[in-house]
């Protein structure tokens, strides 16, 4: 038997794979993982395109501060662009039952009693803005009781304020602009065209850069309670509570300014022009509530519904000049 033969009698050797073996399963996988992969990138080029807003210098915004009624070098970026802190439209809603009946892996509701909330009540409609949740959004532009609202929670003071969203005539939407003023935040409305928004600031209630602020115009504060959520359920059984976007409920569970709060001093990259005088400082970082009719009073989770709540050096530091002590 000579050595063709052998070749020609020995079994053939099967190629291990081919486009008719499952081969093209692969070559589809690869193409499938090419174009999401082409996709993320055009995602990601298009949201990079999208950011107004370098973090760090205010002009990147593209603001008109031509017109500010506030000192314009005391504006600075806050270290993100505009809207990185996604402001809540429209936001979903669940009962208190529906709270209730929802249980975290641990067993736990997502609102624990002692967990603070923003409440508001219009015409009888309760609802309640956990700061759990205001931490990641900072604004949630909301429709209660037939009223077009903002509430505005700015964790860097502790700011609380609500606001109605019909100025003239015309429903604002507000976003969250990237930058502050006395380590406050300066809210901005929407508009089609970059540059034509007007900045807010949300402890003054009125607009300070842009086009409304030549115009002169504020807005119309609404009354809230600053609260546990224990105790605020009690008192409203029928209230409703902000619900929590799926994508960050691990972000909601976070407590991201507790160090801040405790250092007791607000951030050196985001300065305050006006500091309470060494007398005032032991109080500096007490917690105040501004009545309806103006009073300035020590927070007390019992007190009276208020226009605004901050840290007072907070509201001294935008209030500049006003003789208003907390009580």
């Amino acid at each position: 038997m000579n050595d063709a033969t052998l070749t020609a009698e020995a079994p053939k050797r099967e190629r291990l794979l081919t486009f008719r073996s499952g081969g093209w399963v692969i070559l589809l996988a690869v193409v499938m993982m090419s174009l999401v992969l082409l996709q993320a990138l055009m995602h990601l080029g298009k949201q990079r395109a999208a950011r107004i807003g370098d973090g760090h210098d205010v002009s990147t915004y593209q603001f008109d501060l031509e017109t500010t009624l506030i000192p314009r070098d005391e504006i600075v970026a806050g270290g993100m662009w505009r809207d990185k802190t996604p402001p809540l439209v429209d936001p979903e809603t669940w009962t208190l039952g529906e709270h209730e009946s929802r249980k975290s892996r641990r067993g736990k509701t997502m609102l624990l009693p002692g967990d603070r909330v923003i409440g508001v009540s219009i015409l009888g409609e309760a609802r309640a803005y956990p700061l759990m949740i205001m931490n990641w959004h900072e604004v949630a532009n909301d429709t209660l009781g037939g009223k077009r609202i903002a509430v505005s929670y700015h964790p860097l003071c502790d700011g609380v304020a609500v606001f109605d969203r019909e100025v003239d005539g015309e429903t604002i939407e507000f976003g969250i602009s990237g930058l502050l003023w006395n380590s406050n935040q300066l809210l901005y409305d929407r508009r089609e065209t970059i540059g034509t928004e007007s900045l807010w600031s949300q402890l003054q209630g009125r607009a300070v850069a842009g086009p409304s602020a030549a115009a002169g115009k504020t807005l119309e504060p609404v009354e809230f309670r600053l609260m546990t959520w224990g105790k605020w359920k009690a008192a409203h059984p029928e209230t409703t509570v902000l619900s929590p976007l799926p994508a960050l409920a691990r972000d909601y569970k976070r407590r991201p300014y507790a160090p801040y709060f405790s250092m007791q001093q607000p951030r050196e990259e985001f300065p305050v022009s006006s500091y309470p005088p060494p007398g005032e400082r032991s109080r500096a970082w007490k917690r105040i509530a501004v009545l309806a009719d103006g009073r300035l009073v020590r927070y007390e989770e019992d007190a009276p519904k208020a226009r605004y709540h901050a840290f007072w050096w907070a509201w001294h530091s935008t209030h500049a000049g006003s003789p208003a002590r907390p009580e």
